[in-house]
């Protein structure tokens, strides 16, 4: 029995089953509606009761030497644990996709800056007056869309 799945059932799900199959397995381990496992964490041991009811895991007691306490419960609110656990998942998603936009701005500018660059070395080879004046509109316009790509990349930080 791997205790991390316990707590991630229990995290994760509020403790409810997920399964038929899965509440089969976890009442064959159970004596008397409980689970202990022991584990121990920088030369301390633990026993953690995982207690079942017949939805799932409805508290984790943890047991020290000298002491129990409960170390997790059941919401019993569980549409407001899946409204939490929605809001949170809609968060994660929107810091994603903020990175993606991130770092798209990021790889713009650089190629921006990459071939216009390239752009600007040969026409300032040629040294020509003509070529100068574009060259210096070339920079101009460089200079603000890289200003305008840094103000949207800023903000998305923020």
């Amino acid at each position: 029995m791997d205790i991390k799945s316990l707590f991630s059932l229990a995290y994760t799900n509020n403790g409810f089953f997920k399964s038929e199959k899965q509440a089969s397995f976890l009442f064959s381990k159970a004596i008397d509606g409980s689970i202990t496992i022991a584990k121990s964490f920088y030369n301390n041991t633990y026993l953690f009761h995982f207690i079942l009811d017949e939805s799932g895991i409805i508290e984790i007691l943890k047991e020290t030497s000298n002491q129990t306490t409960v170390h997790w419960t059941r919401n019993p609110d569980h549409e407001d644990f899946l409204n939490k656990k929605k809001a949170l998942a809609d968060e994660k998603e929107e810091k994603k996709q903020k990175a993606d936009r991130f770092n798209k701005i990021c790889t713009i500018i650089n190629n921006y800056h990459s071939r216009n660059t390239n752009k600007i070395i040969n026409m300032m080879q040629s040294k020509s007056d003509e070529q100068m004046v574009e060259i210096m509109k070339i920079i101009k316009k460089h200079d603000n869309i890289i200003k305008q790509l840094e103000q949207e990349r800023d903000q998305l930080m923020n």
